[in-house]
């Protein structure tokens, strides 16, 4: 589903033009409409506690939507996010109740490029 060297591409380059940005977000899109995930996301690191979003799954008029570009220190409501950016969570199956928000449970992967580097992650709640 992810490529992660056209994510790659995409988050150094915040283009929303680029094509890869569209069909990343109608993935995601489709996977939150099919699935129970309330939030559907990927994001980079780009400080020690803040997260840049890069697609959202959420529909672009709602009131949930992170745009692309949009920093947020979300590392406290979920430490997975730290250790997928690792390298230190092999796909979903790293599952974290979200005691902050109570009713949600979250899992993060990483997402790599064709050298095999962790380039951002994909997450849901």
């Amino acid at each position: 589903m992810i490529n992660g060297d056209s994510f790659e591409r995409l988050a150094a380059s915040k283009d929303t033009k680029d094509p890869y940005y569209e069909i990343l977000r109608a993935q995601l899109e489709d996977i939150k409409d099919t699935t129970n995930c309330k939030y559907l996301y990927t994001m980079v690191q780009v400080s020690e506690e803040n997260f840049m979003y890069i697609v959202d799954g959420a529909k672009q008029d709602a009131t949930d939507f992170s745009s692309l570009g949009e920093i947020s220190d979300i590392s406290m409501y979920c430490p997975k996010i730290k250790k997928a950016m690792l390298g230190h969570t092999q796909g979903f199956s790293d599952l974290e109740y979200t005691k902050e928000y109570g009713y949600l449970v979250s899992a993060v992967a990483p997402i790599t490029n064709r050298s095999g580097e962790v380039v951002g992650i994909v997450g849901c709640d």
